[in-house]
């Protein structure tokens, strides 16, 4: 006796497509049962627990909306596969709820690939559901959105791996709960919704520990459901939303606009200082895509922002630029330590620490030609060379709402209060020392010791050398050793023919951005 591929189930008034339907399945292997009305249809249905139900839109006694929701509510059968089958007006309910749908007239060998594919399904959760161990497979075969289901409710810890035309990403479980996502350069929820919508490629799942943070709260089904929400919202308002490509531009200066704003309006307006293509803004900003968009329209139809048909693109190799867009915005997250006052003015810090004046003065000097710095006139003018400087060395203006004051503080113990009080606006911390600071060495590693343990702060060291003759290559690593300090602290060597002193504050910026 051949053994059944499965069990299949047709109800519908239209007896021509019944059997038709039931001589090729019988053909391909299964075992078909059929009714003509819902309430024999429920009895068979409950007495047989077909794999796969096919429902006909017109049927009699228990119609089939009713029927459905019957079935989908009892224990016993609320797993069976169901596909309806009717006209493109019968079946646009169904189809609103993203049932699987036959629309007729039908192609049997549709109907033949659309069971095969359910079964195929079925089969790797089967798999999917076993102990943990490596699996990949097909999209095509089984969805994203049915494989985190069933890793869900299995409680899988674990990494999938998405590889596909649009990008690889990647999303971390635990214990069933989506924990962070990444795609291409986004992160979190904006990733895990960009990944939604790859229909097309292939994935790897490894048990493991995930050891990412954890970047996403909400739980597997309700991230499920607002980010189909969000799809399907986008690809219905497409007409309404800007296009990727559009470029946009303000119509107003960020200070003169209301502060009292929502994050993500607050986001994307410092976004538009930066980028004014609406595909640059919405890759940048850390919310969803689809809310991005939203909050530009919105903008649109209060006159705060334009489309507007030709400008020069915002880059960041303009003149007079200190670092990349985006390095600048990151920047001014980490300054800006209440996420709800982005648009009003933020000054980060950046301690000095040198033991004399004249090694001072000529790290002032070598950054003087800094983009974007002003050096403050009274410190300018301050000072002799017996002096231990305190005070504003100057301003770096990176945007109209960000700038870095660059702060001198002696490294003598009598100013141990002044490095805890500072501590906590300060970004990073500089050294400027030179071989005569040998006698205040103890000084300088607890004056940086206590910047450390108040706040995990960058710190970067200027070696000043006199007259130029000793070689970067052999100081660096006495500098090392003496100072014993990580192995990724920059370390710059000053002379009078130093060429990369212009580097010293992008360097400690960009170290503050990445730590």
């Amino acid at each position: 006796m051949v053994k059944s591929k499965g069990k299949i189930f047709i109800a519908d008034t239209d007896q021509k497509s019944v059997v038709l339907i039931k001589d090729a399945l019988k053909a391909q292997g299964y075992s078909i049962y059929s009714a003509i009305n819902g309430a024999k249809a429920l009895e068979t249905i409950i007495e047989q627990l077909p794999d796969i139900i096919i429902l006909g839109m017109q049927l009699p006694i228990i119609d089939t909306v009713k029927l459905r929701d019957i079935i989908s509510v009892n224990p016993k059968t609320d797993n069976l596969a169901l596909i309806f089958m009717g006209t493109p007006e019968q079946l646009k309910s169904v189809s609103a709820m993203g049932e699987k749908v036959i629309t007729k007239p039908f192609r049997i060998d549709a109907l033949i690939g659309t069971i095969s594919g359910i079964y195929q399904k079925r089969q790797k959760t089967i798999e999917l559901s076993r102990e943990n161990k490596e699996i990949e497979g097909n999209l095509s075969q089984i969805s994203l959105i049915d494989l985190l289901q069933i890793f869900s409710m299995n409680k899988k810890d674990g990494t999938i791996t998405i590889y596909s035309d649009k990008g690889n990403g990647f999303i971390y479980l635990q214990e069933g709960n989506i924990i962070n996502a990444t795609f291409e350069k986004v992160e979190g929820v904006k990733a895990f919704y960009r990944l939604l919508t790859v229909k097309n490629g292939k994935f790897e799942f490894i048990p493991h520990r995930a050891l990412t943070p954890t970047r996403i709260a909400a739980t597997t089904e309700s991230l499920l459901m607002e980010g189909m929400r969000q799809i399907d919202e986008m690809k219905k308002n497409k007409d309404v939303l800007p296009p990727l490509d559009a470029v946009v531009k303000l119509k107003k200066k960020l200070s003169e606009l209301p502060k009292q704003v929502r994050t993500i309006t607050q986001e994307v307006l410092l976004l538009l200082e930066f980028y004014n293509k609406v595909e640059d803004i919405v890759d940048n900003c850390t919310f969803p895509d689809y809310d991005v968009l939203r909050v530009l329209v919105a903008l649109l139809e209060k006159g705060i922002i334009e489309i507007v048909q030709h400008v020069t693109p915002k880059t960041s190799d303009r003149e007079g630029t200190l670092l990349a867009n985006e390095e600048i915005f990151k920047l001014l997250d980490i300054v800006s330590i209440n996420k709800h006052t982005k648009l009003e003015s933020h000054r980060g810090r950046v301690v000095v620490l040198s033991a004399n004046y004249n090694s001072l003065k000529t790290f002032v000097n070598s950054i003087n030609n800094t983009p974007r710095f002003v050096l403050n006139s009274s410190f300018a003018v301050s000072g002799s060379r017996d002096d231990v400087v305190f005070g504003e060395i100057g301003l770096v203006s990176l945007t109209e709402l960000l700038s870095i004051e660059i702060i001198s503080v002696p490294p003598l113990i009598e100013y141990g209060p002044l490095w805890m009080a500072l501590s906590s606006s300060a970004v990073g911390v500089i050294v400027v020392f030179d071989k005569g600071s040998k006698e205040i060495l103890g000084a300088f590693l607890s004056a940086i010791q206590k910047f450390r343990s108040a706040k995990t702060l960058p710190v970067t060291y200027v070696f000043v050398t006199p007259d130029g003759h000793d070689e970067k290559a052999k100081v660096i690593p006495t500098l090392k050793k003496l100072l014993t300090s990580d192995s990724d602290d920059p370390i710059f060597v000053l002379n009078k023919d130093s060429t990369d002193s212009l580097n010293i504050i992008p360097t400690l910026l960009r170290k503050v951005i990445n730590l």
